[in-house]
């Protein structure tokens, strides 16, 4: 068995190809048809996985002929001369690859009649449009609604919904900045039943039921994720969301989760993620309605006591903690013993991970990710369990750590690793906790 050693940080480790394709294609300032379009080793089933994910418009825009990044210091941009049908092919061909924006913001860039043109000629303007990430330019910005077919000529009602009716297919929205019930009660009828995944960023404070009164036999009922960052104290009852597969909050106290998880009415909730919150009663109350469907749960830092409840959730696969110094690996093994089904376990920052710690956890566990090694446990090399190494069923290991400087270390954390963990495939570093290129 060869172990393969790899450094690498968690943002190496998913970057998108297609994201530095446009990266380069804005710092150069180049069209992406230039630089795909002209080749002719690129085949048309290339160009669709190219196009389909882009930042914003500004690739497409540049497929119509006239169009330029700035007409006049104030104007932004727009179309120098008009447009005749032909000049729409390879637009309209293009557009239909499209499944994903990542950082809407075009409006800011565009001139009002601009978008006239485009809308006036192409509605949908994304045919296929699954996945639209929208950000807030300033935080005093009016936001219109998402589905008009107008832009206002007015400037200052620009925001973070884009002028376009969406798609009726679309079935994810992220809204990353500052947003009120106005600009939730504004998305159109056409993503009704489709829209299944929805992340909001910053929410203005929700304070009375108007939040949820347009939204109630909308979309809400389909609703499958629902992802929030930053909740401020309120009054008002949350929604039921009756379909909810999966639940991720940050950045909010343990009263607020719990409030929310209380409401809730989905009976099969299998995800949960609750960052920034710690506390029994969150654990509580998870396990005692979702013990059965439970399959992956993400928490922030808490004590082993405050775990405890969820000993009951027999179906666990994925467990995660940000920090558990609180407690030890034989008190962590003791509850997971309770999880038959447990795939992938994160400890990050443990109090005794060692080497001989890991050998008691990989008995457990095909996957880890681990806080600090303690290099110090490797000299001498800690004997072997009486139980068969070939009963270790860890196959990958993470570090939350540096790699070993001297290649002494690493040759011999190597050898101990190869002779205690026959299995393992793969050990991969990740970066420090708390470094400014970790997770």
């Amino acid at each position: 068995m060869a172990t393969t050693h790899q450094w690498c940080h968690e943002c190496i480790l998913n970057i998108n190809l297609q994201e530095i394709i446009f990266d380069k294609i804005h710092d150069d300032r180049k069209s992406l048809s230039a630089l795909v379009l002209t080749s002719k080793v690129v085949s048309e089933s290339a160009e669709r996985v190219l196009w389909r994910t882009l930042r914003d418009l500004l690739p497409l825009l540049r497929l119509l002929p006239g169009f330029q990044m700035h007409i006049s210091a104030n104007n932004g941009c727009g179309f120098s001369h008009p447009l005749n049908a032909s000049d729409w092919v390879s637009f309209d061909k293009h557009a239909a690859w499209v499944k994903e924006i990542t950082e809407w913001g075009t409006q800011a860039l565009l001139q009002p009649q601009t978008w006239d043109i485009l809308l006036s000629r192409r509605q949908p303007l994304l045919v296929n449009l699954k996945k639209l990430r929208c950000r807030l330019l300033a935080p005093s910005l009016a936001p219109f609604p998402l589905g008009t077919s107008r832009i206002p000529s007015n400037a200052e009602n620009l925001g973070i919904l884009p002028p376009f009716p969406p798609p009726a297919g679309l079935t994810h929205l992220c809204l990353a900045m500052n947003v009120s019930h106005t600009d939730l009660s504004r998305i159109p009828p056409e993503v009704d039943s489709t829209l299944e995944h929805l992340t909001v960023n910053n929410f203005v404070p929700w304070i009375t039921r108007d939040l949820y009164r347009p939204l109630d036999h909308r979309f809400l009922p389909v609703l499958r994720s629902l992802t929030i960052h930053t909740i401020p104290p309120f009054q008002a009852p949350f929604p039921p969301f009756p379909g909810l597969k999966c639940l991720r909050l940050s950045s909010v106290s343990e009263i607020t989760a719990v409030q929310l998880l209380g409401a809730l009415e989905s009976p099969d909730l299998q995800s949960v993620l609750i960052h920034n919150s710690s506390g029994k009663h969150i654990c509580q109350i998870v396990a005692q309605r979702w013990s059965r469907t439970l399959t992956s749960f993400d928490f922030a830092c808490t004590t082993l006591e405050d775990l405890r409840p969820l000993a009951e959730c027999a179906a666990l696969q994925t467990f995660r903690l940000k920090d558990c110094r609180a407690f030890h690996i034989d008190e962590f093994l003791d509850l997971a013993s309770r999880w038959a089904d447990i795939r992938t376990v994160s400890i990050p920052m443990a109090s005794d991970i060692s080497l001989s710690a890991l050998t008691r956890l990989a008995h457990q566990f095909p996957l880890l990710l681990v806080g600090e090694l303690d290099l110090t446990s490797l000299t001498p090399m800690p004997p072997i369990h009486e139980t068969s190494v070939l009963e270790h069923n860890l196959k990958q290991l993470l570090l939350h750590s540096s790699p070993p400087q001297e290649e002494a270390d690493v040759g011999l954390l190597a050898r101990h690793l190869d002779r205690l963990f026959p299995r393992l495939d793969e050990i991969r570093y990740v970066g420090r906790i708390g470094a400014p290129d970790s997770t």
